[in-house]
């Protein structure tokens, strides 16, 4: 590979592309990808996370912050599917 020298600056300064002009670009080009990238990591920020809670996790949280926890009246509270067969046999 040959080192470029001042004949190769004059020669793309002829072609109407100056080594400003290609730094300015790369600069542009670096500042879009970095734009790119920013906007994946804010995409995977808002995405939404389930606050469903099972009801042995939801106890155990109560029960750490110091929150006494009746556990009969607070497992008549979660929603269970009943099918008309269910409700017949009971």
């Amino acid at each position: 590979m040959e080192a470029l020298t001042g004949d190769d600056e004059e020669s793309s300064e002829e072609d109407g592309i100056t080594s400003k002009d290609l730094a300015a670009a790369v600069k542009k080009v670096r500042g879009k990808i970095n734009i790119i990238k920013t906007r994946s990591l804010l995409k995977a920020k808002r995405r939404a996370v389930s606050k469903n809670k099972d009801y042995t996790e939801m106890v155990e949280s109560l029960e750490k912050k110091g929150i006494a926890v009746n556990k009969e009246s607070l497992a008549t509270r979660v929603k269970n599917m009943r099918r008309i067969d269910d409700l017949e046999e009971a």
